[in-house]
């Protein structure tokens, strides 16, 4: 109520009041004067109950048509296709609240729509922006979009996902049990197998780019050559998807565990694979030359060439090869070099290392440590091949995709694979 309006009712109350129909004062005057008043007071507050209740009622109504709007755009947009299921080969189901269609050939995909793949089938989802989901054999999984953009519901199966680059604020999701992945655009493999427990266990397999992986609590990067394995309620465990990097992570804790127990000093192991002539090793960071822009370069004493490096927590690592000097590139990594200690090396024919004589017998010789050392050294053979002698302690021998694997404690120090 503005000023001119609180002095007409002033004036107004004052001229109910000095109206009454007397002549004289009366002894009840005062008694009536009170009356008038407060009749006066319990209309004005009447009059300003009305106004507020019409402001809420208006500003319910308000609310009201924008829920109904927002409610009827949700509608448009649930009415919208997703994607488009499309190369289909086999027996393809559909399912939502309508029943379960066989797609016989390519059709519109909307959102909370179920897709189902036999054995023997493939086909492929391409959603609206782009993004391509290609299901394996015996694959169930559902379509869905939010604000931050679509959602890719895994249950049974896998499949491989190549995302568009996503536009700001915005990312793919693939929903699987116990695990969210978000993706910005990039390349991976999703896999959900059910153990005999009844667990359900779901693997990722990063190809390129960077997401992340969520599971019991925890989130974690992937980089590209990292493996996500996740169980319901479990934080998830990363390793590299090339085995000679796992292994030679194993094998380094192994060292370190052993030079801490003996009071030791603990060199870098190193896996010699007489199969295929590659020498798997393990080198400091701090053993690199620094370079502009988090890149470091390191002069081998072999061909640089299809060198290739991983960092210690099993994720590849670009490099460029000149001569003998090999350049890793770590400027991709989400905290740039920073958690980086060790480099994984993959040398291709490294045969200045050993010496194969008719085929049969493989001769391996190293330089003599200096006293109190350890130094792991793992031997991939031919499965036929047979161990004559090996200086040192055998501490592993076991067969591995058609190899004879034998680690070996030995009296000597890390090979140097550089100058």
């Amino acid at each position: 109520m503005n000023h001119d309006d609180k002095q007409d009712a002033l004036e107004h109350n004052l001229a109910e009041m000095f109206s009454m129909d007397r002549d004289e004062v009366t002894p009840d005057f005062e008694q009536r004067l009170v009356l008038a008043v407060d009749r006066q007071v319990q209309q004005q507050r009447r009059m300003r109950m009305r106004r507020r209740w019409f402001v809420r009622v208006a500003a319910a109504a308000a609310v009201l048509a924008m829920a109904l709007l927002v409610a009827r755009q949700s509608l448009i947009d649930s009415n919208e296709p997703i994607g488009t299921l499309t190369e289909i080969r086999g027996l393809v189901l559909v399912r939502n609240g309508d029943g379960v269609q066989l797609a016989e050939g390519p059709r519109s995909l909307h959102t909370e729509q179920w897709v189902q793949t036999q054995s023997g089938t493939t086909a492929q989802v391409v959603l609206t922006d782009q993004s391509r989901v290609t299901p394996q054999p015996r694959t169930i999984m559902q379509f869905d979009h939010q604000r931050q953009g679509h959602i890719v519901r895994l249950t049974k199966g896998a499949v491989a996902i190549a995302a568009q680059k996503q536009p700001e604020r915005q990312y793919l999701t693939v929903e699987a049990p116990g695990t969210a992945i978000k993706i910005l655009g990039t390349t991976l493999d999703v896999r959900v197998v059910e153990k005999p427990t009844g667990v359900k266990q779901t693997r990722v397999h990063l190809h390129s780019g960077t997401i992340e992986v969520a599971s019991g609590g925890v989130s974690t990067h992937l980089l590209p050559g990292m493996v996500s394995t996740t169980e319901e309620g479990r934080p998830p465990q990363v390793e590299s998807n090339v085995l000679e990097v796992n292994e030679l992570r194993r094998l380094l804790q192994e060292t370190q565990h052993r030079a801490r127990r003996t009071g030791a000093q603990a060199n870098m192991p190193m896996i010699v694979d007489y199969v295929n002539s590659n020498v798997w090793a393990v080198v400091p960071l701090s053993t690199f030359h620094v370079e502009a822009g988090h890149v470091y370069s390191l002069r081998l004493k072999y061909p640089a060439f299809r060198v290739k490096a991983y960092t210690q927590d099993g994720a590849q690592v670009e490099t460029r090869a000149k001569g003998r000097t090999v350049h890793v590139d770590l400027s991709k990594r989400p905290q740039a070099a920073g958690d980086v200690t060790h480099i994984v090396l993959r040398i291709p024919h490294a045969t200045g290392l050993f010496r194969v004589e008719d085929g049969k017998t493989y001769e391996f010789s190293t330089p003599p440590a200096s006293a109190g050392s350890v130094t792991l050294l793992q031997l991939a053979l031919p499965r036929s091949a047979v161990v004559d002698a090996v200086q040192g302690e055998v501490i592993e021998r076991f067969e591995r995709l058609g190899r004879l694997i034998v680690t070996v404690a030995a009296d000597a120090q890390t090979l140097a694979v550089y100058e």
